[in-house]
């Protein structure tokens, strides 16, 4: 997990639902601990500042998460 500011324009691909963003952390930081993690090009995207809430409802549900910040 990692939060950031949604920035604003419109689709960049074609076919799919796309966003850019300002990520809280520094791009360097955030792809080493998503390469380090495994991470996949498979993301979701929640509103709001909610990585507490996210985190324990995946403890909740079993679902293995990691928290790149």
């Amino acid at each position: 997990m990692a939060e950031g500011e949604s920035l604003p324009g419109g689709p960049r691909v074609a076919g799919n639902c796309h966003l850019l963003c300002r990520l809280d952390i520094p791009l360097g930081r955030f792809y080493s601990a998503a390469m380090e993690a495994g991470a996949t090009q498979h993301w979701v995207v929640v509103p709001g500042h909610r990585s507490l809430d996210v985190a324990e409802l995946c403890r909740w549900m079993h679902i293995e998460s990691v928290d790149l910040a």
